[in-house]
């Protein structure tokens, strides 16, 4: 599992947003939120939901890295991938049957991270 620091940025519409290290602004539905403008939360992914890819997407979530190692372990590959603002690498998980899935990037070569919405889980600070 990743854990990412953020912060609770509500704006007074159905949609409040968390800013979170390494992972930038994520637009969350405020009935979600369960906290105050302000407060602190743990933003977690599972490796399996982030998606490395060649180039930004045209839509969605993103976030631009550098690969570090892979081990190819069975039918999956997992990677970590270093961002900008977060300290520990991203652990990302990838079936080697996929094309594009990252498996044949040499360490440091840049590499996207794409995620869903509805991968992102808001967890308390404590």
């Amino acid at each position: 599992m990743n854990f990412f620091q953020g912060t609770v940025r509500r704006n007074g519409t159905a949609t409040g947003m968390i800013e979170t290290e390494g992972l930038g602004a994520i637009s969350v539905p405020v009935d979600q939120l369960g906290k105050a403008d302000g407060a602190s939360v743990q933003v977690a992914l599972r490796p399996e939901k982030f998606t490395p890819l060649d180039k930004k997407p045209v839509d969605g979530l993103a976030v631009q890295g550098r690969m570090g190692t892979t081990a190819h372990l069975g039918e999956r590959s997992s990677h970590y991938v270093t961002i900008p603002g977060k300290s520990d690498p991203v652990a990302v998980s990838t079936t080697n049957a996929l094309n594009g899935s990252g498996n044949n990037r040499a360490p440091d070569a840049p590499v996207w991270l794409s995620w869903s919405a509805d991968a992102v889980v808001i967890l308390d600070a404590d």
